[in-house]
């Protein structure tokens, strides 16, 4: 049996994996773009990054997770979809050898 694999999603929850990961993907370059600037001469760049930061990483997570479920319950197998699911992986593998692993 051969799985349908497709470069774009085939469903609409695969549309919003990818949708997510490509807002997730635009913060972060915008993210490294203003780390290139020093951060201390700008007074507002300490209030507002850490909510960024986190804004950026609830999306991440939540493109992978949207991937997780579309490749699981709506069966889309395209290969956007699978990329979308690499941060959620990385995630978990990380606070896994956090917790694993003491310092």
């Amino acid at each position: 049996m051969q799985l349908p694999i497709s470069f774009w999603p085939r469903t609409r929850l695969g549309w919003w994996a990818v949708g997510i990961m490509m807002t997730f993907v635009v913060l972060f370059v915008i993210n490294a773009s203003m780390m290139a600037v020093h951060t201390s001469e700008i007074w507002w760049m300490q209030t507002v990054l850490p909510i960024y930061g986190i804004v950026m990483v609830l999306c991440a997570l939540g493109g992978g997770i949207c991937g997780v479920v579309a490749w699981r319950r709506a069966h889309d197998y395209s290969f956007a979809v699978m990329m979308c699911m690499i941060p959620l992986i990385l995630f978990t593998l990380f606070l896994a050898g956090e917790f694993l692993i003491p310092h």
